[in-house]
């Protein structure tokens, strides 16, 4: 009996939000939609990178501005294909990217990096020119991360 009540109340209460959409004359919705197909979570660089537009939107050079995000610094970059993105503060757990498309605002989640910067050193070694490290997180690329000397101690650091 309790579980039909529940029905029944979520029956009502879609109808009621339904019906009190209908107020808002402005709302408009594009006759045919620039994602391209369903747009998945963004996952924001440790601290500076870019978001591939190309990844969301048809046609990218159809884009207006995309909105402001607490923590972040944003910059839509010349052709649009890229969105440069700077970390600067504690951001919230998900947050919301505008991008204005013609007359239609589109929202893309997005969240930060699980990731943590971490300091990797290497210690005595007192004959070596140069410390190179490669794994996974390099493409097995040791110039992709060469550690630097200070003292006795060669270090880098990584998002992890």
């Amino acid at each position: 009996m309790l579980g039909m009540n529940l029905k029944s109340f979520i029956s009502v209460f879609n109808a009621a939000l339904l019906l009190s959409c209908g107020g808002n004359k402005n709302f408009l919705v594009p006759q045919k939609s620039e994602i391209v197909g369903l747009a998945s979570m963004i996952t924001l660089p440790t601290d500076t990178g870019r978001i591939d537009l190309t990844d969301f939107f048809i046609d990218v050079s159809r884009i207006d501005s995309v909105s402001k995000v607490e923590g972040l610094k944003l910059k839509l970059q010349p052709g649009k294909e890229y969105l440069h993105v700077d970390v600067v503060s504690k951001l919230q757990p998900l947050m919301e990217l505008k991008v204005w498309v013609k007359d239609t605002t589109y929202s893309l989640i997005m969240r930060p990096s699980m990731q943590q910067r971490y300091r990797f050193e290497v210690k005595n070694i007192t004959s070596a020119k140069k410390v190179q490290l490669a794994g996974d997180f390099n493409n097995w690329n040791p110039a992709a991360t060469v550690l630097k000397q200070e003292g006795d101690v060669w270090v880098t650091e990584m998002p992890v």
